[in-house]
């Protein structure tokens, strides 16, 4: 049996920019609770820890959509490429765990700067659609300006 194939939206569907917008959520609360739950607090000390944590599992999420995208591309040298870079988020993500939370929060930053703009990049060439540049644009540059309010409030 086959399906019909739904139309390639040419603007963000709904449900992405719902979903990117419900994935920010726990960076402002965890920026919130860090900001106002007083400097040297346990409090504050979880939540820049779960910052930490929630970013580098966003960022490994997105290094496998980078793999998933990878496996559509019909050229075996683009998806190999695509593969071995789809890897680097998630250990740069890994490795932003074993650092304090400053230097952590610094680094997952930079390292969604980077995968953003690749994001935005590649968008409408290798079988990813136009509309994904928009949405990571977006997404990327608010959740590095959180990061990077919260680093310069807890003074790093």
């Amino acid at each position: 049996m086959t399906y019909p194939k739904d139309p390639v939206p040419t603007s963000v569907p709904a449900s992405a920019t719902w979903l990117g917008a419900a994935g920010v959520l726990p960076f402002l609360a965890c920026a919130a609770v860090a900001l106002y739950g007083g400097i040297g607090s346990a409090l504050r000390a979880e939540a820049l820890q779960v910052m930490v944590l929630y970013g580098a599992v966003i960022l490994s999420f997105l290094g496998g959509a980078r793999w998933g995208l990878a496996m559509q591309h019909p050229s075996i040298e683009i998806q190999a490429r695509g593969f071995a870079l789809s890897c680097i988020p998630a250990l740069v993500a890994w490795f932003s765990t074993f650092l304090t939370d400053g230097w952590a929060l610094a680094l997952l930053g930079a390292a969604f700067a980077v995968q953003g703009a690749w994001d935005a990049y590649d968008a409408g060439r290798f079988h990813i659609p136009k509309w994904y540049g928009a949405l990571r644009v977006w997404l990327t540059l608010t959740v590095t300006a959180i990061l990077a309010l919260t680093l310069v409030a807890i003074g790093l």
